[in-house]
């Protein structure tokens, strides 16, 4: 069930994070175009992620991924830390540099 709802929460953070910076302009100063250039390494990311978790998902709804053959699971738990932190850091520096600066 997870391996259904977690590209659909995915795609809605990402479509989140793309509304974010609507308003910004990335051609007018460096501040936006960083902010946007954040955005698409984030969005990227995402996207990767959710191929991975639908592939997991036929590997497990065709029967190839199994308890004992569940590498490709574990791979995509790897890259999903990676990409939590990595969205945690950018909407941090995306949400708080405004702030701050």
């Amino acid at each position: 069930m997870a391996l259904v709802a977690a590209p659909l929460l995915a795609a809605g953070g990402a479509g989140a994070l793309i509304l974010s910076v609507q308003n910004l302009e990335p051609t007018t100063h460096v501040y936006p175009a960083m902010m946007w250039a954040l955005m698409i390494w984030v969005v990227a990311h995402v996207l990767v992620g959710i191929l991975m978790q639908l592939y997991c998902l036929a590997g497990s709804l065709t029967g190839k991924l199994t308890s004992r053959y569940d590498a490709d699971l574990w791979n995509i738990t790897l890259f999903w830390h990676f990409l939590y932190l990595t969205a945690l850091v950018c909407g941090a520096v995306m949400g708080l540099a405004p702030r701050v600066l």
